[in-house]
């Protein structure tokens, strides 16, 4: 009997380490899961961007403000950075709103945009893209991309990088993605059919502006 039980002792030895690998491979998966990234095809026009706690809107008269949405959900046991995010019309940067530009330059250093303006008074809330930042474990992140187009501006072309080296058998694309991180890109059409009148938008919030200084 006693000659048994070295073998007994190897084969639970072996049974622990068989189960430790496989507790190890599914936790390495779970922490590289792959970044579930999708965007809206086109753009939607905004009447302004708006703090909630103070009350104020940042607004474009002369371009209008049109706003895309990209959904990032993040499936791993661990946050992932993502970093050098952009807004491009093909090698061309698009100026995009972000927490950077609320800064005393431009008198918006004390607001927090927090919330979209709608047609029709709708509203939702927004978080707006910084040029770096975190996707949390096990959670969707939703950043609104909002510009101000210019008539020549038919795609906006979004890309950014993530904190993880690509597959040594990652296929290397042109351009842009010619990185040894994981990057990600996406076209988004800009719908001009449906463009507000802001010009006239304009017009009526400056007769209601001066009637007020002049009553």
């Amino acid at each position: 009997m006693e000659s048994w039980i070295p073998i007994i002792i190897s084969i639970i030895s072996l049974g622990i380490s068989i189960i430790s690998m496989i507790f190890n491979i599914q936790k390495d998966r779970r922490n590289n899961a792959k970044l579930n990234v999708t965007w809206d095809d086109k753009t939607v026009w905004t009447y302004g961007l708006f703090d909630r706690d103070k009350g104020k809107t940042i607004s474009n008269m002369i371009y209008g403000q049109a706003e895309f949405e990209i959904r990032v959900v993040n499936p791993s046991d661990k946050d992932i950075g993502y970093f050098d995010f952009r807004v491009l019309n093909g090698s061309e940067a698009v100026p995009y709103y972000s927490p950077v530009n609320l800064n005393a330059i431009n008198k918006t250093e004390n607001l927090k945009i927090d919330t979209v303006l709608m047609k029709e008074g709708a509203s939702f809330p927004i978080v707006l893209p910084s040029g770096n930042g975190i996707f949390p474990a096990h959670t969707e992140t939703v950043l609104a991309v909002v510009t101000n187009p210019t008539q020549d501006l038919d795609t906006i072309t979004f890309v950014f990088k993530v904190a993880r080296l690509k597959s040594k058998f990652h296929k290397r694309t042109a351009g842009y993605l010619y990185s040894r991180f994981e990057s990600y890109l996406g076209d988004v059409k800009v719908d001009w059919s449906n463009k507000p009148d802001y010009k006239s938008m304009k017009n009526k919030l400056d007769k209601i502006r001066n009637e007020e200084e002049n009553s």
